[in-house]
């Protein structure tokens, strides 16, 4: 018999473990629970519109958010996304960021565009040691804060550039106007007092900020007059777009007339508003959105994989606008995927879903179960992994690094709008910064015009093409600089299948101007599972030979580009210049230290389609033919059986002795010239064993059913036709939609809306 000791131990075990069981359902429940990643992002203030960067922003982070969840998740939990918008005010902002940080399963913050809104929230998010990935410049308001990063360049890299440029073009007596109040602009002003040891005393003018932009008269007015007399010889504008370009026409209406920096805005904004003459001097702009007219090769690849998805993104006016709103024009309507505002959308948006995806890989190797204050603490030591030269994460837009200011490590571009062209290009030299240091780095204006593209093989997957090479540049390079880095390399030289003959008396083009004329043999990735019907991409990809020596392209605008040239066997689509960067490793100081080395490359790419008029002549309308023969053999009487199967069997034997004698293209997966084999073999060989079927139930008395087989051969051939045409007929349509179904859809819409 158990002392009453005894019981009182027993039962306090028994309530332990009681205890016990219900703590580890309480944790295995909140392990359960998703975790929350705060995407933050400003639409239009007026609440009028939401921008398409609004909707790009939500449709690639749910998007990358679902890949992460398909992935196992962080640390065993699912990843939901959580949307915060301040519409531009910093009152906004705060309330949002108070909102997310109550949340106890919040792992991230993505976002936030604003140093100025940013500053309001930094020490809340910082002392929470939630992980935030930003789109702050100014690296010095969440310096203090490890847990916090920028997805945007640093000022102080920048700040580098501009001091730079301004050296070299020999400004002395700079101005500088902005709105008082904006932490970026504040600190782009003060840095410009000291140039390379020059002590250049830049006059500054600030206006008062409004909630709407406008300008204050009076400020402005005083402004533009002390410009005036202090004989300034270049102005920076951080002003944004529309009062940017306002200001710019008074300037010029006052009779100053000196080149123009936009440090806040964008030039191809601000022009529309400065029409004709207005303003007759160079533009200069931070090149945020890479090289002008030249897109993101990595980017494009995806868009050409996957075609038929949502890749536009247009304004679109709010369903809850205020009556304001309704004065004010509908958005301007996007129907090119490479247009430049869709393209900046598009850019933002998945930026965002690369920062989901660069946090759940920073967070890989946490075990299950891990409790939130050790998630958040191992994304953020995965971010500061991620050293720029060290460690990168190749995303969809871009390769993530961090500089030693945590804000991604990217290059600062200069571009240009002379006051004699219409087109924005890079400025001539660059000033990038390297290993701690600027360097000026030249541009080289290349243009290639092809004169034909022919020989083409997909598999030995490669082309040969011919065209001619123009570059011109203020720097010292020539065509050995120059690697072509798809050119098909000698399997016994190891070296380039590529003649280059110098064009000269070029004079009239201009000193500087090099031209050649290249014949060579080219690789490419092709894509066969839609061939013989197929679009392919067809480029020429050059990058420096010399990685010491590096310099960046820039391609003429798309409306100088040659448009018509001879194509065997293709038709030309479209082309676009692309740009990528390759990734080399190299060995560190020591034997186990590695150093990351980006080369930047570009390339001509030409989208073609495939002519398929010897296909249809040689497939399509012999196996037609076959077709047709075997439908018409089902009305051959029954006691002909033999004569029906002999014809069957022969169209069927016809049609493999077709697919062994027409040319074939080396691919691992089944094309589209192999699934209408497929399906024919398919068809006849059903109609042979419906034709034997129909007659043994005949034989059988079995009338009932030997009707119902000869009313199932009668249909099941015109099936089988309309459904393969349909698909061969799609993948000819640009749209991926056959004109069959659509003309079918049509009706039935037509059908249903008569019906309502």
């Amino acid at each position: 018999m158990l002392s009453a000791a005894s019981w009182a131990n027993r039962s306090a075990i028994a309530v332990g473990l009681f205890l016990l069981g219900v703590i580890g359902l309480a944790t295995g429940s909140l392990a359960s629970d998703p975790l929350t990643i705060a995407v933050m992002y400003s639409s239009d203030r007026n609440r009028c519109f939401t921008p398409g960067v609004v909707t790009s922003i939500r449709h690639f982070t749910k998007r990358r958010a679902a890949e992460i969840n398909a992935n196992g998740g962080i640390a065993g939990r699912k990843v939901r996304v959580a949307y915060f918008d301040d519409f531009a005010t910093t009152k906004e902002t705060v309330k949002n960021t108070e909102a997310a940080l109550t949340d106890k399963n919040l792992a991230a913050i993505v976002g936030m565009s604003s140093s100025t809104r940013g500053k309001a929230i930094v020490q809340k998010i910082g002392a929470a040691k939630v992980p935030w990935i930003s789109g702050m410049s100014r690296g010095d308001i969440y310096a203090a804060y490890p847990n916090i990063f920028s997805m945007e360049p640093a000022v102080v890299d920048e700040i580098a550039s501009v001091r730079r440029f301004v050296a070299s073009r020999g400004f002395r007596q700079p101005a500088f106007i902005g709105f008082s109040g904006d932490l970026y602009a504040e600190r782009i002003a003060s840095a410009l007092n000291d140039v390379d040891g020059d002590e250049t005393q830049v006059a500054q003018h600030w206006l008062p900020q409004t909630d709407d932009y406008s300008l204050d008269e009076d400020a402005l007015q005083s402004a533009i007059d002390a410009i005036k007399m202090a004989n300034s010889d270049v102005v920076f504008v951080a002003l944004n777009s529309g009062p940017g370009a306002k200001f710019l026409r008074r300037l010029t209406e006052a009779g100053i007339s000196i080149p123009a920096f936009v440090v806040l805005g964008r030039i191809s904004r601000m022009k529309p508003l400065l029409p004709g003459d207005t303003f007759k001097q160079d533009m200069f702009e931070l090149g945020r959105e890479g090289v002008p007219d030249v897109y993101n090769e990595r980017l494009q690849q995806r868009i050409w994989k996957d075609a038929h998805t949502r890749w536009i993104f247009e304004d679109a006016r709010s369903p809850d606008a205020p009556a304001a709103c309704a004065s004010k024009a509908e958005p301007v309507s996007i129907s090119d995927v490479r247009s430049r505002n869709n393209r900046r959308a598009i850019g933002r948006g998945v930026q965002h879903g690369d920062a989901l995806m660069l946090m759940a890989e920073a967070a890989k190797g946490l075990e299950p179960g891990a409790n939130i204050t050790d998630i958040r603490s191992a994304i953020a030591k995965g971010l500061a992994s991620h050293r720029q030269g060290k460690k990168i994460f190749r995303g969809w837009w871009q390769d993530w690094s961090f500089a030693p200011s945590r804000a991604v490590g990217e290059q600062t571009l200069l571009v240009r709008q002379r006051s004699d062209e219409t087109d924005i290009t890079l400025a001539p030299k660059q000033y990038v910064l390297r290993g701690g240091k600027v360097l000026d780095t030249p541009v080289v204006y290349i243009a290639v015009d092809p004169v034909r593209i022919y020989r083409v093989d997909s598999n030995e997957k490669t082309f040969q093409a011919e065209f001619y090479l123009s570059f011109r540049t203020e720097g010292d390079i020539s065509l050995s600089d120059i690697e072509f880095t798809n050119a098909f390399r000698s399997p016994l030289s190891n070296e380039p299948v590529i003649s280059a003959r110098r064009i000269h008396g070029t004079d009239q083009a201009g000193p500087g101007l090099k031209l050649y004329r290249i014949t060579g043999k080219f690789t490419f990735d092709p894509e066969l599972n839609q061939y013989p019907f197929d679009r392919q991409r067809f480029s020429v990809s050059f990058q420096p030979s010399n990685t010491t020596s590096p310099f960046f392209i820039q391609p003429p605008p798309p409306r100088l580009r040659k448009a018509d040239f001879d194509t065997d066997g293709w038709r030309k689509i479209t082309s676009y210049v692309g740009s990528d960067q390759d990734i080399i490793s190299v060995v560190g100081n020591g034997a186990g230290d590695k150093v990351i080395i980006p080369l930047d490359k570009f390339n001509y790419t030409w989208i073609m389609k495939r002519l398929a008029t010897d296909y249809y002549l040689q497939v399509i309308v012999p196996l037609i033919v076959i077709l047709a023969v075997t439908y018409l053999s089902i009305f051959i009487p029954a006691q002909r059986l033999e004569s029906v199967v002999a014809i069957q069997v022969t169209a069927l034997l016809s049609s493999i002795a077709l697919y062994l004698a027409i040319p074939k293209v080396d691919s691992d997966q089944a094309t589209t010239s192999d699934i209408v084999f497929v399906v024919t073999y398919t068809a006849i060989s059903v109609m042979l064993g419906l034709s034997i079927l129909r007659v043994n139930f005949a034989t059988l008395e079995w009338s009932k059913a030997a009707a119902a087989v000869k009313g199932v051969q009668l249909t099941f051939m015109p099936i089988v036709v309309l459904l393969m045409s349909d698909y061969i007929l799609a993948q000819n349509a640009a749209t991926g939609v056959s004109p069959i179904r659509k003309y079918i859809g049509d009706i039935v819409s037509h059908i249903t809306t008569r019906a309502l």
